[in-house]
């Protein structure tokens, strides 16, 4: 079926629309087509507007059930409920005081923005900050995990209570003239509310976390029991434990000329 169309409108092949074909007073034969044409498509090699960022990588995850077995393990009456708290809670003071659960952010910069929000991962609270840098220049590291100086010239705070890292200019207070990628490397750990946690944590500290736990748990509910009491761990093994976990979380890897950094997760350079 061919549609009609009002006498003064017709089809373009070129602009592939309906056109009036007597705008402005001027008049087309069937051989005249009206301009302008299309615009050109862009060209596939454009120079992009924006850079991306990389992919936010998804962590595998485990529930605080599989801490279970090694925790109430010879114990009569357990509470599991209560004992897989007592598991989250030494896996917070582990991860806070051992620094291992460690995070890269990178933050676009922005002309005069001096206050970024830093986006842990669900179910993680990020407690301090070890080192910055923008894009490729010197990083710097924060012994405190609070503040630091970037490049003898900008300094950024780390908030934990507000999840906000600030920038300020040292010769300028009050300032930021900064552009680029912040990279931040930071330890987390994860929250009270946490109904699971990064695999990492289980498969390479489970032992150290694992004999806090019993020995926290045990003492607080069984402790009428003195025959189990007995063969707790002594709280001196976990502590030894979290500094030597401290020791190679905050040591350089072999490739990287910075320090200090992380044996495991690899380090701003």
């Amino acid at each position: 079926m061919r549609l009609q169309y009002p006498q003064n409108l017709r089809y373009s092949p070129v602009n592939w629309l309906i056109v009036d074909w007597g705008f402005n007073g001027q008049a087309f034969n069937d051989c005249g087509l009206p301009q302008p044409l299309p615009c050109p498509e862009p060209a596939p090699d454009g120079e992009a507007v924006c850079s991306p960022l990389p992919i936010k990588e998804a962590i595998d995850t485990y529930d605080w059930e599989r801490w279970l077995p090694e925790i109430i393990v010879g114990v009569e009456d357990s509470d599991e409920e209560i004992a897989a708290n007592y598991a989250r809670e030494a896996a917070i003071d582990f991860a806070k005081r051992a620094r291992v659960l460690q995070r890269q952010l990178l933050i676009p910069l922005q002309p005069g923005v001096c206050t970024y929000p830093t986006e842990p991962y669900h179910g993680e609270q990020i407690v301090g900050v070890i080192g910055a840098a923008i894009d490729n220049m010197h990083p710097c590291h924060s012994r405190d995990g609070c503040t630091a100086v970037i490049r003898n010239e900008l300094a950024f705070v780390f908030d934990a209570a507000r999840n906000e890292i600030h920038l300020e200019d040292l010769h300028f207070p009050g300032r930021c003239s900064a552009n680029g990628v912040l990279r931040v490397l930071v330890w987390a750990a994860p929250t009270e509310y946490a109904c699971e946690h990064d695999v990492f944590l289980y498969e390479h500290w489970r032992r150290s976390i694992t004999l806090e736990a019993r020995r926290a748990y045990v003492s607080a509910l069984h402790f009428r029991d003195a025959a189990l009491l007995r063969v707790l761990p002594l709280r001196e093994e976990y502590e030894r434990a979290v500094r030597s976990a401290k020791l190679k979380s905050m040591q350089a890897t072999s490739h990287s000329a910075t320090r200090p950094g992380s044996g495991m997760w690899g380090c701003i350079r």
